[in-house]
């Protein structure tokens, strides 16, 4: 009779071990970002961190005007010109946010991912603004879009700074 109860005690702790070390959220693990030593990105004066998301939430304005826009500048932070590229992907949403016109010197409307020309980018913020659009007529009322955006150096997209953005409408 000792020995049953104790093989039951035994087999119970061992139960209560594997439900306790089986409790984690394994599908929600979260990618970080290593900081680029090349690129920072700038928006509405702050830096962002990478990996950052910044929501947008269209107004009312917006709306009306059919069209939101995000600006962000990019810092080259070395003391060199650097061969500069950036990308814009598509992470979730609906179908129709694939499509998006992005400003950077000339506007072009997109289908993502998208990949700009390797331009040449001097020591410091640059003044011409990366702006990502979005018409809200072209999509159904409470959609959300989210994008990745990474800057990085020549064709490799090298160091690269990553953030994300998310148009909710």
């Amino acid at each position: 009779m000792k020995k049953t109860v104790k093989l039951l005690l035994a087999a119970f702790v061992m139960m209560a071990t594997v439900s306790l070390t089986s409790c984690g959220k394994d599908d929600e693990k979260e990618t970080t970002y290593p900081a680029s030593t090349s690129y920072a990105i700038h928006f509405e004066g702050q830096m962002l961190t990478p990996g950052q998301t910044v929501k947008h939430t269209v107004t009312a304005a917006e709306k009306e005007a059919d069209e939101a826009m995000v600006d962000f500048f990019i810092e080259n932070i070395t003391q060199e010109a650097l061969q500069t590229r950036f990308k814009v992907e598509f992470v979730e949403g609906p179908d129709s946010m694939r499509e998006l016109p992005v400003c950077y010197g000339e506007c072009k409307p997109v289908t993502c991912p998208y990949q700009s020309e390797i331009f040449s980018l001097a020591p410091g913020v640059d003044t011409r603004a990366l702006q990502i659009h979005c018409y809200p007529s072209f999509h159904e009322a409470g959609s959300k879009g989210t994008y990745k955006i990474t800057v990085g150096k020549t064709g490799s997209m090298d160091d690269p700074q990553v953030f994300f953005l998310q148009f909710i409408l």
